[in-house]
């Protein structure tokens, strides 16, 4: 019986990228989820080995080349059987039948059509499944033992015209909103409007702004081309340069899908009900902006004490937010952790908007974070400063008015930063900070505009005089609206291991989804950098997770070719979670027992220092056999002949 790893290697051989996914849910096992699919043998290799019972999913659209009509249960095979027969079709394709007793009719893409997902649109109970979304394959299996069946060896059928025409309908009753052409016919307007020499930059911003409403299914991107392309083209731009920037701004902008925002209405015409069948099949949840602290799209906020730090702090986030990895690159395993323990699962845009710092300053922080970390450097391309004059970063604002809020958000979205930090907010608030009312109205205002373009902000305020108080000043209101509250106190006098030059930082979690205890920075004046302290200052924790990781390493014979490989070798031998394996690989790493690997063929690893690494000499070579004999093993059943199999035929 072959492993659910030689099926999904069969599948990445054919062409059909692949990504792991839970047998309960559904859902995908890796931040990104679809948009992470790949065929790359190697990367399918480690997934698999992780999870190894993980369902297979594959992403329908452009990334496969194939889109499916998925029908519900016996309700949905007869409705699609009964618009075939209107048509004299016979789906003659590739098939396969679901746990619940539907089934997935598979058709390749139509060419220069594009079909994007809908649900009940073409019948009540069909959904088409294609660019945007994924589909669980056969011989998956849920967790209740049900599995996925392939009906038939067939090949893959080109879908008739009529079938395209429906598909594509679906699309548009799905996509065109009225918040979503009032907002498309804004642009185009901005785009015929533009004056010379700046024509091209305000189609790529139109272009991206749309995006990323088609993304969100409020708009169909056939619309929106068309609708920008006539502008531009009554704007005096060439036919051939505006579809280029158009076809470009569109998929930067649906990489960054946002809906049109919830309206307050008190008549029934703008209601809805949402029935509960089709509500748990939708797809929601969280999208971590950096793990166990906050996720996107939230209102964080940042109570510290003048003196702790707070401008170093919110600078190191947006640097190591910036320096995280494009998750459309699915073999980029360098992932971030901030302050050693919170993972960045991909690259976020900071803007900075403050009143305090002076250019002087700023920089002179900026270039302390640089000589302690130079891998920071290409991450300011990923930061920006507000400017009234393109000279002073000082700015003051108030939230109470929505021209002021307007101009922040927009040039946010449009210049795609995910992230704005206000600093300090009582600059920005326009309220009286012990107001309840004034404050509430006030943060209200900013909430409903962040809604509109899902960014981040994070508002960084002080703490009252009174000791132990980590609340902040003001009216309980600022606490109340905010979703994630971390608090920073620092004691000059705590040194750490008698370094004079060391003290300690503790975040204290306030108010925040993840249940996580508080943590330790190590603040280190003479470079500037923030490393976080594990667990106990006294490094007796940090000791032991860092022998762990020794142990390990020693066991692969001192070095491994990858990250990912000694991340999941260390969850595996002491039977802990992918996140405190890295957790443990950070403490080594700060504590010198290990480094990153220097040795020919360890891309992207890690090797023990050799103070650490003479006790591995002695069981080296049976260590090297090991592996070798796992490589041997892992080839060959890679390499057993499935050929007669419809899953790598087609």
């Amino acid at each position: 019986m072959r492993s659910n790893l030689q099926y999904a290697l069969g599948y990445a051989a054919k062409g059909w990228p692949v990504f792991p996914c839970r047998k309960d849910t559904k859902r995908p096992f890796m931040t990104g989820g679809f948009h992470k699919a790949t065929t790359d043998e190697w990367t399918v290799t480690q997934w698999w080995t992780q999870w190894p019972e993980a369902m297979i999913g594959v992403p329908m659209g452009n990334a496969s080349g194939i889109w499916a009509v998925d029908c519900d249960g016996e309700e949905g095979i007869g409705q699609f059987a009964e618009l075939c027969g209107k048509h004299g079709y016979e789906p003659a394709t590739l098939s396969q039948t679901s746990p619940k007793g539907g089934r997935h009719f598979l058709f390749s893409c139509p060419k220069n059509r594009e079909i994007r997902c809908s649900v009940r649109k073409v019948a009540p109970d069909i959904d088409i499944r294609a660019e945007g979304g994924y589909v669980i394959v056969a011989p998956s299996f849920r967790i209740d033992g049900k599995e996925y069946s392939w009906d038939n060896g067939l090949p893959i059928a080109e879908p008739p015209s009529w079938l395209v025409e429906e598909a594509v309908k679906a699309n548009a009753r799905t996509a065109q909103s009225r918040y979503g052409m009032a907002a498309l016919r804004a642009e185009a307007d901005k785009v015929a409007a533009a004056p010379e020499g700046e024509r091209n930059d305000t189609l790529n911003k139109a272009a991206f702004a749309i995006g990323t409403l088609v993304g969100g299914g409020e708009i169909s991107r056939g619309d929106a081309k068309a609708a920008l392309l006539e502008a531009a083209i009554r704007a005096g731009l060439p036919q051939a340069e505006a579809e280029n920037t158009i076809e470009s701004g569109l998929k930067a902008g649906m990489d960054r899908p946002r809906s049109a925002p919830a309206q307050q209405s008190e008549t029934a015409a703008d209601a809805y009900i949402i029935q509960g069948d089709d509500f748990i099949s939708r797809e929601y949840g969280y999208e971590p902006a950096v793990e166990g602290l906050f996720d996107q799209g939230e209102i964080v906020l940042i109570n510290a004490r003048s003196g702790t730090g707070k401008g170093l702090l919110t600078m190191q986030l947006a640097l190591e937010m910036g320096s995280a990895p494009d998750t459309r690159d699915p073999m980029d395993f360098n992932e971030r952790l901030l302050w050693g323990r919170f993972r960045i699962p991909k690259m976020r845009r900071t803007l900075f908007v403050q009143a305090e710092n002076r250019c002087a300053r700023t920089q002179e922080k900026l270039n302390m974070m640089l000589a302690a970390d130079p891998s920071y450097g290409p991450a300011l391309k990923n930061m920006g400063y507000l400017s009234y004059d393109n000279v002073d970063i000082r700015t003051r604002g108030d939230f109470t008015k929505d021209a002021y809020l307007s101009k922040v958000m927009e040039m946010a979205d449009s210049h795609r930063y995910d992230t704005v930090i206000f600093d300090p907010l009582i600059s920005f608030l326009g309220a009286d900070e012990n107001d309840n009312q004034e404050v509430d109205e006030a943060l209200q205002r900013l909430i409903e505009w962040q809604k509109k373009t899902n960014v981040t902000c994070i508002l960084v305020h002080h703490i009252g005089k009174n000791e132990g108080d980590l609340d902040g000043r003001g009216a309980s209101a600022i606490r109340a609206k905010a979703d994630t509250l971390i608090a920073f106190t620092r004691d000059p006098k705590r040194q750490i291991r008698g370094d004079r030059h060391a003290t300690v930082i503790t975040g204290h979690f306030q108010k925040i989804r993840h249940a996580r205890d508080g943590f330790s920075i190590d603040f280190r004046r003479d470079d500037g950098g923030f490393r976080l302290l594990p667990m106990q200052v006294d490094g007796t924790a940090a000791n032991q997770s860092a022998e762990n990781v020794i142990s390990v390493l020693k066991s692969m014979g001192g070095a491994c070719g990858t990250a990912m490989e000694l991340k999941s070798a260390v969850a595996e031998a002491y039977a802990v979670s992918q996140r405190t394996s890295e957790r443990w690989i950070a403490e080594a790493l700060r504590s010198g027992c290990i480094s990153p690997a220097k040795r020919k063929g360890c891309r992207q690893g890690y090797e023990l220092l050799k103070e650490h690494d003479s006790h591995a000499s002695n069981d080296m070579s049976d260590s090297v056999g090991e592996i070798d004999n796992h490589a041997e093993s892992l080839t060959a059943r890679h390499s057993r002949q499935i050929a007669d199999d419809v899953y790598f035929n087609q």
